[in-house]
């Protein structure tokens, strides 16, 4: 949730600012990065909520059973999916963070790109195995609970 937040108030910042972006190509990754963090963060939710509402008690423990592991292959097919995306994301949003936010042409030092991609990836890398891991957890506990239920 979140997550969603923070992406949902950067969508929106991106779209109040977008005046700034006066090239065809910033104003191109403008729109990639706002249909980005409007769009992945509603399907997350989505699946989210699908996988939430597997526990019918009114269905049999096999068929029940079933469908949170279906759900929950979906669901770790997704979050992988969106870590990958999110370091295109990640390139997106520096690009545009220099044109929002550089003026001293900051962008113009080679250390600038070098340390940005370079602290970014690594910081990305471990933030999407902790999240991964937590998700993990959580799913694995889901499974268990179910199991216990038979």
């Amino acid at each position: 949730m979140v997550g969603t937040v923070v992406a949902f108030i950067g969508a929106a910042y991106i779209i109040f600012n977008f005046v700034k972006l006066n090239t065809f190509f910033y104003q191109c990754l403008g729109v990639f990065t706002i249909l980005y963090l409007l769009v992945m963060p509603i399907i997350s939710l989505m699946i989210l909520r699908q996988l939430d509402s597997v526990g019918d008690v009114t269905k049999p423990y096999a068929e029940t059973l079933k469908n949170f592991a279906t759900q929950k292959v979906r669901f770790i097919k997704f979050q992988k999916a969106s870590v990958l995306t999110a370091y295109v994301l990640m390139v997106c949003v520096m690009l545009l963070c220099v044109k929002f936010f550089s003026k001293n042409l900051i962008s113009d030092h080679k250390l600038f790109w070098i340390c940005s991609f370079s602290f970014g990836y690594i910081f990305l890398y471990f933030f999407s195995k902790w999240v991964l891991g937590k998700y993990g957890k959580a799913l694995r506990q889901a499974e268990e609970l179910l199991r216990e239920v038979e």
